[in-house]
């Protein structure tokens, strides 16, 4: 291959850049410096202002190509992070619910609205209620996957039961989460929607079922760390249910600022007729 002489490139860049003797007024009053035109293949530019311009341009190119990173990371934080018992909930849209009756009509409507406001950043508790199957919890991840792929906060779903299964999975010490850490993500969530409330209980046929130190503990540190943010609680708990089995602080902050969709008369949608 042929070396390529300094004095050739000399020569081809003379060919293309010719210095002119008027100067730029723009440096001249803001940078303070006398900079000469100069006729790049055949375009007069102050390369001083140039450069600038070319250097902000690779500026919003990097700006838009951060931001398109942490987007993709905000977003596969909902999939990555959320922690969900039943896996064909993933599958839950706005567009696959099914109304059997007036009461999902509404109910339907309401979780429409409560979207609508999330998105508009209002801030309040939403507390989905009733029987098994219902759909509240098809309702409730409908609307964390449209806030995942329509806002700019973080989302985070996680089954109540698999939660305090997780956190003591950690305390072996071999563990990379803690506690701390994971209520931590909770906390930080813009959006957080905590499935089947009352599942972690037990026996729900028991007299007055209550929660134990170590679920109160948890449940009041995220409770406590989310007061003004964006929660969804599903449960198959009647408020009075509720009152008797949680410490007096959390539920004083579950019901503080809230909205809730009951759902009384819906049958089970996950129930079939049986051959037999």
């Amino acid at each position: 291959m042929a070396l390529v002489k300094v004095t050739d490139i000399a020569k081809t860049l003379s060919k293309k850049i010719i210095f002119l003797s008027d100067t730029c007024e723009v440096c001249k009053k803001e940078r303070k410096r006398t900079v000469r035109y100069m006729k790049i293949n055949g375009e007069v530019v102050c390369p001083v202002c140039k450069l600038a311009e070319d250097n902000q341009k690779l500026e919003a190119e990097m700006n838009v190509f951060r931001d398109e990173k942490e987007q993709r990371k905000r977003k596969s934080m909902f999939y990555d992070k959320s922690l969900i018992k039943d896996e064909t909930i993933k599958l839950a849209r706005f567009s696959t619910f099914k109304s059997d009756c007036e009461e999902d009509e509404n109910n339907y409507t309401l979780a429409k609205r409560a979207l609508e406001d999330y998105l508009n950043d209002v801030r309040f508790n939403l507390i989905l209620v009733g029987k098994v199957g219902a759909g509240k919890s098809h309702l409730a991840y409908s609307i964390a996957h449209e806030m995942n792929e329509n806002s700019a906060g973080t989302v985070l779903y996680v089954s109540v039961s698999e939660l305090f299964d997780y956190i003591r999975s950690t305390f072996n010490g071999q563990s990379e989460e803690s506690e701390h850490s994971i209520v931590n993500l909770l906390i930080n969530a813009d959006l957080l929607v905590i499935d089947d409330l009352g599942a972690e209980l037990g026996d729900m046929d028991a007299a007055d079922p209550k929660a134990t130190a170590f679920v109160n503990r948890v449940l009041f540190k995220v409770f406590d760390g989310r007061q003004g943010k964006k929660t969804i609680i599903t449960t198959n708990l009647t408020g009075e249910a509720v009152m008797k089995a949680y410490d007096e602080r959390i539920t004083s902050r579950m019901f503080n600022t809230y909205r809730h969709i009951e759902f009384k008369y819906t049958r089970d949608k996950r129930k079939r007729k049986l051959p037999f």
